[in-house]
C-alpha cells in the first residue's frame, strides 16, 4: 500500500497520464504539494491506495517538521480491498508563528512532509512538500465617500500586510531599498477595498494610455483574489493589474485584469472597479506611490468564503526605460506563485456570511495573440517550417509569386493551397509599415497594400500568413522590388 496527500488537479492529471502509459514510476518526479496557513489549521485529504491482488491492512504515519503539528499523525487501515482506495482527513497546523512564511524561509519555504505506509512487512515512503502561507483578517467598515489614494484609518483599520518578500530580482538591504511596500484590506459588505503603499527609488517606463496591458513591463501592482480559496488555477480568480499612471506622471492609472476569469481593461471586465493614486508630479520628486482600490464583489468569479478567501499583492519594479521590470516583491511569494492560487495568502472576512459557491464560467479570449497576425512569428515559421501557433500545416504551399511597388501601393500576387484567409504585412525589419487581410476563394489572390508613401529605402519584405476553414496554416516571406 501507499498513501499521500490528495493531489492538486494538475498533478492528478499527470498521475492519470503516467498510469495510462504504464509508467507510474514517473510519479516520483512531481511530489504532492499543499499549503498551511500561518497560525491556522487546515484540513487535507490523505489517499491510501492498494497495489495488491489481496485484501490488505496497515498503518499510515505523517511526519511534520518542528513548528508544525498534524492530527491524527497515525491512522490504522483495518482493511482495504484488492487494488482499492481509501481516504481520511488530517489537520495540519502551524503552531510556531515565528517561522517565516513564503519563500523567505529555509529551503525556499518548501517544507518536507514524509508520509509512511506500513503493510505486509514493508514501508512505502511518499515525500510531499508543504508551503507556509501568510494569514490576516479583513475588517468590515463603512464605505468611504470617495477614493482619495490617501490612507484613512477609518477605512483601513486592519494590520499592514508586508509586501516586501523578494520573489524575483535583487534582495533588499544595504544603504538603499530598490522596492518595498505594505498593503491593507477591508470591505463594506459589497466591495473590497485595498490600499497599497509602494516605496520606490526610480520611476520606470510611463506607457501611453493606449498600451494598457502587460503591467509587468514597468512599475505596477497586482492584486490577486481567490474568493473561495480553492481555485485550481487562475481562470477561477480575479487578478488586477494596475500601472500608477499612463501618458505622464500625472496621467490616469492603467487598470485591467490579467490571466484570470475575465481578462481585459477594467472598464469592460470589472465595471465599478475604481483606483485612486497619489504620486509625485515629477521624476525628481518621485519616491513611490500609493494606490487605493475598490473591487465590487459582483466582479469576482465566485461568492466569498469569509473563512477562507485567497489573497495576494505583488509589486513590479522597473528602474529602466526599456519596458522591463527587474525586481518583484509580494506578500506570499513562491516559485510559480502567479499560476498557483493555493500558494497565496488566506484571509478571514469579518461580518460577512457565506452564501455558498456560485462560480462564473471563465471568459478566455483566444484572439489576444494570434500567430497568424504576428510578423515575427510569420518570419520564424517561414524559416523553420514549424506551423504558426502550433496548428496543423496547410495542405499545400503558400507562395508569393511577385511583390512590386505601383506608386504608393504594393501589389503582390499570392498563391494559397485552397480557399481561406490571408494576412499580409509590409515589414521594414522593426515595424509594420502597412497591412491587409483578405479572403481567398480559388487559391489565387492579388493583394493591394496601400501605404502613406512609397518607402525610399530598400530592405522591405512582404510577410504573408494563411489559414483555412479547418484552422490549418502556412507562412511565407518575400522580398519587395
Amino acid at each position: 500500500m501507499e498513501a499521500s496527500i490528495a493531489p492538486l488537479e494538475e498533478i492528478a492529471d499527470f498521475r492519470e497520464w503516467t498510469k495510462s502509459i504504464g509508467m507510474r514510476h514517473l510519479d516520483a518526479l512531481v511530489p504532492e504539494l499543499f499549503s498551511v496557513p500561518q497560525g491556522w489549521r487546515d484540513e487535507e485529504e490523505i489517499v491510501v491506495e492498494s497495489f495488491s491482488s489481496r485484501e490488505q491492512r496497515g498503518r499510515v504515519s505523517v511526519q511534520v517538521p518542528a513548528g508544525f503539528s498534524v492530527e491524527p499523525d497515525t491512522v490504522d487501515i483495518s482493511s482495504i480491498e484488492p487494488r482499492g482506495r481509501e481516504s481520511f482527513s488530517v489537520w495540519f497546523e502551524n503552531v510556531d508563528t515565528s517561522i517565516p512564511f513564503g519563500n523567505r524561509a529555509e529551503n525556499g519555504g518548501s517544507w518536507p512532509v514524509p508520509i509512511l505506509t506500513e503493510s505486509a512487512g514493508a514501508v512505502a515512503v511518499r515525500n510531499t512538500v508543504m508551503n507556509l502561507v501568510p494569514t490576516s483578517v479583513v475588517p468590515k467598515v463603512e464605505p468611504p465617500k470617495a477614493l482619495t489614494g490617501v490612507l484613512d484609518p477609518a477605512v483601513f483599520p486592519g494590520e499592514d500586510l508586508p509586501v516586501d518578500t523578494v520573489w524575483q530580482g535583487t534582495p533588499m538591504g544595504g544603504t538603499t531599498e530598490t522596492i518595498s511596500g505594505t498593503s491593507r484590506i477591508s470591505h463594506d459588505g459589497e466591495n473590497l477595498y485595498v490600499f497599497v503603499s509602494v516605496q520606490d527609488d526610480v520611476r520606470g517606463t510611463i506607457l501611453p494610455p493606449e498600451d494598457n496591458k502587460r503591467q509587468r513591463r514597468t512599475d505596477s501592482v497586482e492584486i490577486y483574489v481567490d474568493p473561495r480559496g480553492t481555485a485550481p488555477n487562475t481562470a477561477h480568480t480575479f487578478i488586477a493589474g494596475i500601472m500608477p499612471s499612463m501618458g505622464s506622471m500625472t496621467g490616469a492609472p492603467g487598470v485591467g485584469r490579467d490571466r484570470d476569469n475575465h481578462q481585459g481593461e477594467a472598464s469592460e471586465t470589472a465595471p465599478g472597479m475604481e483606483v485612486a493614486v497619489v504620486m509625485a508630479e515629477t521624476e525628481k520628486e518621485y519616491t513611490g506611490y500609493d494606490l487605493e482600490v475598490k473591487i465590487p464583489f459582483v466582479v469576482l468569479p465566485d461568492a466569498i468564503d469569509p473563512e477562507h478567501m485567497g489573497f495576494n499583492v505583488v509589486i513590479n519594479d522597473s528602474d529602466t526605460q526599456d519596458k522591463t521590470a527587474q525586481d518583484r516583491v509580494g506578500w506570499s511569494t513562491f516559485p510559480g506563485m502567479r499560476a498557483d492560487p493555493w500558494r497565496w495568502g488566506l484571509l478571514r472576512v469579518e461580518g460577512l456570511s457565506d452564501g455558498g459557491s456560485n462560480p462564473k464560467d471563465p471568459i478566455l479570449p483566444r484572439t489576444a495573440a494570434l500567430s497568424i497576425e504576428s510578423p515575427q512569428s510569420i518570419i520564424q515559421s517561414a524559416a523553420d517550417g514549424v506551423p504558426l501557433g502550433g496548428a496543423a500545416p496547410a495542405r499545400g504551399d503558400l507562395r508569393v509569386d511577385s511583390a512590386k511597388w505601383r506608386g504608393k501601393r504594393l501589389v503582390a500576387k499570392v498563391r494559397t493551397p485552397s480557399a481561406g484567409e490571408v494576412r499580409a504585412f509590409l515589414w521594414d525589419g522593426e515595424s509594420v509599415a502597412g497591412s491587409v487581410k483578405q479572403k481567398v476563394k480559388n487559391g489565387k489572390l492579388t493583394i493591394s497594400l496601400p501605404t502613406e508613401e512609397k518607402p525610399d529605402s530598400g530592405g522591405y519584405k512582404l510577410l504573408v500568413s494563411y489559414i483555412d476553414s479547418e484552422g490549418r496554416v502556412a507562412a511565407a516571406v518575400s522580398s519587395v522590388s
